[in-house]
């Protein structure tokens, strides 16, 4: 039987003492593993080493994935437009960071999609709700821009009928959102970028991360919306 470093074990000593074998396999692993941790402490550091391990597996844990949706906008009971709305499951944990792509499959006059981030008490039914969250959303334009795709943003300085609005220059029915929450101790700041453009960079409660929609809805008509490659890390 043959061991790291050239060593080895005669096969009738295996054979006739096999508990003993069995040790010394353990103690050459062992003097192994403290070979190579000293080397690493003597050009890295094991501390660090291990930091880095134990953050790269922590965070392979908290990153989540979720098929598909195609959001079929209708008029439902209890519902003020034709809207669908997918919640996201943040297993009672606040959000890191999101990203997913939107793409339109009708070529109506009134489709909008995006997402609604905010406290405990926020609703995607409502679709705006300025007090416990912030909208972003894209859609079809009512009117010509000329400079590219429009982009409205509601939150507690932009109330409903009056959104933020913001421009960017891919004007299409495809949009990439890339959403992301730095923390602090007493704030955080809520970052959105729209196809590698930003568009909203804020500081908001630290509440503003319990809940997370994705929305679609048609002002008039009833409207499909696919969003793909939902990808999302919790904190």
């Amino acid at each position: 039987m043959n061991l790291p470093f050239g060593f080895g074990i005669d096969k009738d000593i295996i054979l006739a003492h096999p508990t003993l074998a069995l040790f010394i396999v353990l103690i050459l692993l062992f003097c192994v593993i403290v070979i190579f941790l000293y080397l690493l402490n003597k050009v890295f550091g094991v501390k660090d080493v291990l930091l880095k391990v134990f953050n790269y597996i922590h965070k392979l844990l908290q990153k989540r994935k979720i098929p598909d949706w195609i959001a079929n906008c209708k008029l439902r009971t209890g519902r003020k437009q034709n809207q669908a709305i997918l919640p996201i499951n943040l297993e009672g944990k606040h959000l890191k960071q999101l990203s997913f792509n939107l793409t339109s499959l009708t070529k109506n006059k009134t489709w909008r999609a995006g997402i609604m981030i905010g406290n405990a008490d926020c609703q995607g039914v409502s679709i705006v709700d300025t007090q416990n969250a912030v909208t972003i959303h894209v859609g079809s334009n009512d009117f010509e821009i000329d400079d590219g795709q429009q982009v409205w943003i509601y939150d507690k300085e932009n109330i409903i009928n009056n959104p933020k609005p913001a421009i960017i220059e891919n004007k299409s029915d495809n949009a990439k959102f890339e959403i992301k929450l730095e923390a602090s101790n007493i704030s955080q700041k809520l970052l959105a970028n729209i196809n590698g453009e930003p568009v909203y960079n804020k500081k908001v409660e630290w509440s503003f991360s319990r809940k997370i929609y994705l929305i679609a809805w048609g002002d008039n008509d009833e409207c499909k919306v696919k969003f793909s490659n939902i990808r999302y890390e919790l904190s």
